[in-house]
């Protein structure tokens, strides 16, 4: 499987449906008061308003689901592939990265299988992106970069649901390798000012994603009914980390590459920023986590918004909230974090 990645033609632009495209705004105040008027974008709010509107009741938001659930998508009609797909829930896991390695070897060996296989690892992407094991997680990298890659133009259309994930995955905060492999996935696939273009273009999914884990519970990012609270509890970290990495990196690549970014969608991450940390208490409780790459994630968020002009208008009122809890982690026991905190006053 190679390829050369896909060019944003008028057959690509023409995959992603109005309603998911951000209508245009007169500046970062404009589009956050047009978003606080409006029902929650997340995928959780999303999730909430369909269960109430069929049963009448609202489910709690700590018990909605971010991930795809465990279940064998309903493209896999072929044995073979129904077995490799069923690995991935395994416990085990060999099991599980040996499947994602099986899978890419079926799709090089039968081209009929390439369809369903495709459709199904998209489908269940998110949930490996967020594996507790890294080289699960380096395993799903390779997958996506070889499927999308053979796809070539058929892949446009799945962008908008694995990008979100795979920018995440991007800014893992666990592991090195796991970084490395997805960020050269993103390389093969869009080479070049591509990536920016398609950031800019899926800015609201990006967006809708990472501030909904930020605001998600640990038991939203459940993966199996086996999860252990230990194992909720590290997954919930990991991904709180690399949200506001993945944020971090999206504010800077649209600031640092004028070229291919576009002011409205540069004003739509500013005002998606300034607005999650300028909820209340929301960066206090990130400062006060036990996990010391959330605390300095989260400091180096508030440095990167500060330096590219996120708090702007009544955003910037914030601001004196944000010092004062800075200041009381400046004393923070994990060195870094210490070192971040200081960087971000």
């Amino acid at each position: 499987m190679a390829g050369k990645g896909f060019s944003f033609g008028s057959k690509y632009m023409g995959l992603v449906a109005p309603s998911d495209t951000e209508p245009p705004t007169e500046g970062v105040a404009a589009e956050a008061a047009a978003r606080s008027s409006a029902a929650p974008s997340t995928p959780a709010a999303a999730a909430q308003r369909k269960e109430s509107d069929s049963s009448g009741a609202q489910t709690p938001a700590s018990q909605l689901l971010l991930l795809p659930p465990p279940v064998i998508p309903s493209q896999c009609s072929d044995p073979e592939l129904s077995q490799h797909v069923a690995r991935l829930f395994k416990r085990d896991v060999r099991t599980r990265a040996k499947a994602l390695q099986a899978l890419r070897d079926s799709c090089s060996a039968d081209a009929g299988l390439f369809a369903p296989a495709f459709s199904s690892f998209t489908a269940l992407y998110a949930r490996l992106a967020l594996d507790d094991d890294r080289s699960v997680r380096v395993e799903a990298a390779r997958t996506l970069k070889a499927l999308l890659l053979a796809a070539q133009r058929a892949a446009g259309g799945a962008l908008k649901q694995v990008l979100p994930p795979w920018w995440l995955a991007c800014h893992d905060a666990d592991a090195r390798e796991v970084r490395a492999a997805h960020l050269e996935a993103l390389e093969a696939v869009l080479p070049g000012s591509k990536t920016t273009q398609a950031l800019v273009l899926f800015r609201t999914q990006i967006l809708s994603f990472l501030t909904a884990v930020l605001h998600c519970a640990p038991s939203q990012l459940s993966l199996s009914r086996h999860d252990q609270p230990n194992e909720l509890c590290e997954r919930h970290s990991r991904a709180l980390s690399s949200a506001c990495a993945a944020l971090d990196g999206l504010l800077t690549r649209l600031v640092d590459d004028r070229s291919s970014a576009d002011p409205e969608a540069l004003a739509a991450v500013r005002a998606c920023v300034s607005e999650t940390l300028a909820r209340p208490g929301a960066a206090e409780a990130l400062l006060k986590h036990s996990s010391a790459p959330v605390r300095l994630s989260l400091a180096s968020l508030l440095s990167s918004a500060t330096q590219r002009g996120c708090f702007r208008g009544s955003d910037f009122e914030a601001l004196p909230r944000l010092v004062r809890d800075l200041a009381l982690r400046l004393d923070d026991r994990d060195a870094a974090a210490r070192l971040a905190v200081w960087g971000a006053l």
